[in-house]
């Protein structure tokens, strides 16, 4: 199987439009190269958004269980200082 066919394909299809409406076959390839090029930094950086989505959501999810951690903390210090403040009252 060859590896450069649908390439090929595609250029021959540029070949034959370029023929049918008078467009260079040079300016054809470059029209499509502009298009490819755009394509792949439309697709750059769409995976750099959603890298930096997970990378969000990573940070999120750590503040998060910090923020349980330190509500844990509190309540268990509110309970020693209940615990020590009803002994001194009796």
């Amino acid at each position: 199987m060859d590896v450069d066919r649908p390439k090929k394909r595609v250029f021959s299809f540029l070949e034959q439009m370029a023929r049918e409406t008078n467009v260079s076959k040079g300016k054809a390839r470059l029209e499509l190269a502009r298009k490819l090029n755009e394509r792949t930094r439309h697709l750059q950086k769409r995976r750099k958004q959603r890298e930096r989505i997970r990378k969000m959501a990573k940070d999120l999810e750590t503040t998060e269980a910090q923020i349980q951690l330190v509500e844990e903390d509190i309540q268990r210090l509110e309970s020693v200082v209940e615990e020590g403040t009803d002994g001194e009252d009796q």
